[in-house]
């Protein structure tokens, strides 16, 4: 008797050569944390049937395998994340200041997320001079990208009603 799996497989030009008479073939789902990552597609030759064991084993290794492919897919996911928030918390070019030389660098600690809780800026002030600030959030990774940002936004809209640094500091607290 043929197996219905093996023709669909053939249908689909996936036994090359081999004709679904003289295979068995064994589909198993790769679970993943919400639904299936995708299947495993398991041919082996005539007189090679599969047992219980055999099918055990294609469950398990199935279920490590969607396990893996769901956690890549995840840090893929993060990191995406990690990449949109490192654009738009990166430091800008301070502004043009007379008798001013500005020179930055960013690294962060975790530099696989090229993102972290340090920041700097310079703003103009409406004397000529410049107001540059500089900080370090308390830890690391997202959680200090996502304070950096609310910290940098708080500045920016601060500034407006405020140019003296002191003042501005204490508001800004």
């Amino acid at each position: 008797e043929v197996d219905w799996l093996a023709d669909q497989v053939a249908d689909a030009g996936w036994l090359g050569e081999l004709r679904p008479a003289d295979v068995t073939v064994r589909i198993v789902s790769l679970p993943g944390s919400a639904a299936p990552t995708g299947a495993l597609l398991v041919v082996r030759g005539l007189g090679r049937e599969f047992d219980e064991h055999d099918t055990q084993t294609l469950r398990g290794f199935g279920a490590r395998a969607g396990a893996a492919l769901d956690a890549a897919v995840l840090s893929r996911e993060q990191a995406e994340v990690a990449e949109k928030l490192q654009s738009s918390l990166a430091p800008t070019e301070p502004p043009p200041v007379a008798g001013v030389q500005w020179g930055a660098a960013y690294r962060p600690a975790q530099s696989s997320l090229r993102i972290g809780g340090d920041f700097y800026g310079a703003h103009l002030l409406p004397d000529g001079g410049a107001l540059f600030y500089l900080g370090d959030v308390s830890g690391k990774g997202v959680d200090a990208a996502i304070f950096t940002g609310r910290i940098r936004q708080g500045i920016q809209a601060l500034r407006l009603v405020e140019t003296e640094p002191t003042r501005l500091l204490r508001l800004l607290n």
